[in-house]
């Protein structure tokens, strides 16, 4: 922990827009040493997160920042978007709606709508969420090619949540293969015991998966049966999402 913090004393001296700073002035801002400053300094351009600027002995924040900024702002769009859609169908329905983005090997809930019952889910934005055992994740399970779905779920496992969770990995396979066929994925209880939630997936311009929005509720409400009738009002909303997206405006789909 003490060399990320370091590394963030040295970052957070570059906050000021446009700035350039020298190892003696990096030295100064963040308390360390010069060949630590140095050292940090050197990973960082090598790794795309500062630049040096041309011969002057001085850095800049890097282009690796600029991918970041482009990511937060297409997560910021998406949810921009979608959450008048999402809170339509939470009213439709009664129930509480979730979108989430896939971040590395989990997903991450970026926008909720919760539900009027007196009897609430309360989703935190920007949680992390295991792919195996909720439906969100398992939507975007069903976009890896087999090779990375393997090599996916054996690095994070499949671990038991609660005695509902699928944790044999032919099993867990073959619902995956259900949920690519169908575009729809169920959590009968697998990652916490009282909640089910049903998720589809959300499209973006090119076609590809960038998002999943599913309906969440404790299990008293949503039955295995309740689960399959959401599905209509579900693929519903998440094709107006996908079209406001840009979706099928210059294909055929």
């Amino acid at each position: 922990m003490k060399t990320v913090k370091k590394v963030l004393d040295v970052l957070e001296a570059f906050e000021k827009p446009q700035v350039e700073l020298s190892i003696s002035e990096l030295v100064a801002s963040s308390r360390l040493n010069t060949s630590t400053v140095y050292r940090i300094c050197s990973e960082l351009v090598q790794r795309g997160y500062l630049a040096r600027v041309g011969n002057r002995g001085k850095y800049r924040l890097g282009q690796r920042f600029i991918k970041f900024y482009d990511t937060l702002s297409e997560v910021t769009k998406l949810k921009d978007i979608a959450l008048a859609f999402m809170q339509k169908l939470s009213k439709d329905i009664n129930e509480s709606v979730t979108l989430s983005v896939l971040v590395g090997s989990e997903i991450t809930d970026i926008a909720c709508v919760i539900s009027s019952h007196k009897l609430q889910l309360h989703s935190n934005e920007g949680e992390t969420l295991p792919l195996h055992c909720t439906s969100a994740g398992k939507i975007f399970l069903s976009q890896m090619d087999s090779d990375t779905l393997n090599r996916v779920l054996k690095i994070k496992g499949i671990s038991p949540r609660t005695t509902n969770t699928i944790t044999d990995l032919n099993l867990l396979n073959k619902e995956i293969t259900i949920v690519r066929r169908e575009g729809i994925a169920f959590d009968d209880e697998e990652y916490e015991l009282g909640i089910r939630s049903v998720a589809t997936q959300v499209k973006g311009q090119d076609g590809n998966v960038i998002a999943a929005l599913a309906v969440v509720g404790p299990s008293v409400r949503i039955s295995v049966q309740r689960m399959k009738e959401l599905i209509p009002a579900i693929k519903g909303c998440s094709a107006e999402i996908s079209r406001a997206l840009g979706y099928g405006r210059n294909t055929s789909s």
